[in-house]
């Protein structure tokens, strides 16, 4: 999963999802062990259980947007996990971003309904 996403980030340049992906290996690097931060957090119990830990920190990671505003978690809980950041009360901007967004990384990685 996390190759085909890297893959299809690359198709958004171009447009304002352009951005970057970083892996949880170089997140750890740079934040070293900090405990109790939000990167490092593997979950509840019921997770490990599951084996959703069980390659972890690999094929993790997140990406976002050069504006800031547009983050994609990678394998963490979920395969893929979208969000979106905007200022304001304006909640029909923001659905209307993070529908344009998800779309664009449906139809990057061949997703069709």
């Amino acid at each position: 999963m996390e190759s085909k996403l890297i893959k299809a980030f690359d198709k958004l340049k171009g447009t304002e999802y352009e951005g970057r992906y970083i892996t949880l290996h170089k997140i750890i690097e740079f934040i070293g062990s900090q405990e109790g931060h939000p990167a490092l957090d593997r979950g509840l119990e019921i997770h490990e259980a599951a084996g959703v830990n069980k390659d972890w920190p690999n094929s993790r990671g997140i990406f976002q947007n050069n504006k800031g505003d547009f983050f994609v978690q990678v394998n963490q809980w979920d395969h893929i996990k979208i969000a979106i950041t905007h200022n304001g009360p304006d909640v029909k901007n923001c659905f209307k971003a993070l529908n344009e967004g998800s779309v664009l990384i449906e139809q990057a990685i061949g997703i069709q309904y």
